[in-house]
């Protein structure tokens, strides 16, 4: 939805006479928001808008977080969405881009809704649908180490990826939850090591 409203915006303000988008690829990605906001009326202001809260644009940039958050500070009523992404910057370095949508979504989905943001609104909900069709945690091994403490035991079984760990206490005894890709559920004896139960 926030890249289709990007397209619509665009084709207001950037195309040929064919109804085709007239700038280069590269060179629309790195200036397109600078040009738009020279551009007169409101519509070109409504078109940088929409370009900066469209989640393939912020996708495609994402490896030049500066220089996006950059343009993203040039654009009026897109404060929400800098701030998103000044927040995720140190976060996404670390962990990579496959978890800005993860990021976006969970930083802008509510404030944007609350406060009436459509085009930051547009792009959290984008954000959420791909953070959740994508496998943000991928590992065939799931290693439990206390803070600080030497390695105590490595959890192997899964065949697939895991999508998902969680921890808990039965009775005193920590156990680790995994799902896989593989379609199994393994409960773990996180102090001893190996399966406690296989769903």
């Amino acid at each position: 939805a926030s890249d289709k409203h990007a397209v619509e915006m665009l084709r207001r303000v950037v195309v040929d006479d064919a109804r085709r988008l007239c700038a280069p690829r590269d060179y629309a990605l790195r200036w397109i928001v600078t040009h738009l906001l020279g551009g007169t009326g409101r519509d070109f202001g409504d078109a940088a808008l929409s370009v900066v809260c469209s989640l393939s644009f912020i996708a495609e940039r994402a490896r030049e977080m500066d220089s996006l958050i950059a343009d993203v500070v040039l654009v009026p009523r897109a404060a929400l969405l800098r701030d998103a992404l000044v927040r995720s910057r140190t976060h996404l370095q670390a962990a990579g881009s496959a978890w800005l949508p993860e990021a976006l979504w969970q930083r802008l989905l509510g404030p944007a809704e609350a406060r009436g943001h459509d085009n930051v609104s547009r792009l959290a909900r984008d954000a959420r649908i791909k953070a959740h069709a994508e496998l943000v945690v991928s590992a065939r091994r799931a290693c439990l180490s206390p803070a600080g403490s030497p390695l105590r035991c490595v959890l192997e079984g899964h065949t697939g990826p895991v999508y998902g760990v969680a921890t808990f206490v039965v009775n005193g005894e920590v156990r680790v939850v995994s799902c896989s890709h593989d379609g199994t559920i393994r409960v773990w004896d996180a102090i001893r090591g190996g399966d406690a139960l296989l769903v």
